[in-house]
Formats: C-alpha cells, structure tokens, sequence
C-alpha cells in the first residue's frame, strides 16, 4: 500500500483502497468524492467520518501487567533507588519474565 497521502487518494480512485492518513482523509478529492452506484452519497466523508471514529485499543497480553511492573521495578533499581547498575537490573528484569513462562 502507498505511504503518501496522495498515493493513499490515487489507490482510493482506482480500487477503492482504505486510506490510513488523516492527510488523505480530509483532502478535497475524498471529501467531494460521490458514488453514483450509491444513489451519488458522499462516500468520501463518509469513509472518513468513520476512520475518525476509530478507537485504537493496544493489544495487552496475558503477562501485560506483570511484566509492566517488572520492567518498572527494573527501572526503579537503577534509576530511584540506585541500588542496580543497568546491566545487572536487566539481567533481573529478563529472569522475572523468565520465570513468567
């Protein structure tokens, strides 16, 4: 798929591809852009109307939380308490997620 938002315009007019840049999203050409199939309802606004509703929710794994406290704990070692050099605290950090397995 093209990068640029005019790239992402040119693949919408040719096959209809989903354009996945704001840029593209609100240029002129999607915004005036009509489907006579569809009785000529502005599908460009509409496809963006709907890509900005769009909610990204990050995928968070089975050990998301463990290994979010392990790796902040990895970082207060070093960093807060000064009790850890970086190599050692990662070294402790991959055996906590070791250990996870």
């Amino acid at each position: 798929m093209a990068d640029g938002p005019e790239q992402q315009v040119k693949a919408f007019d040719a096959i209809g591809a989903f354009l996945s840049t704001v840029e593209a999203l609100e240029s002129d050409e999607i915004q005036e852009d009509e489907d006579e199939f569809f009785n000529d309802a502005p599908v460009g606004q509409i496809l963006a109307n709907r890509a900005e509703a769009i909610e990204v929710q990050p995928y968070k794994g089975p050990n998301y939380l463990l290994i979010n406290v392990a790796i902040q704990d990895a970082l207060g070692r070093v960093d807060v308490d000064g009790i850890d050099d970086p190599e050692s605290s990662w070294d402790k950090f991959v055996n906590d997620i070791e250990a996870m397995k």
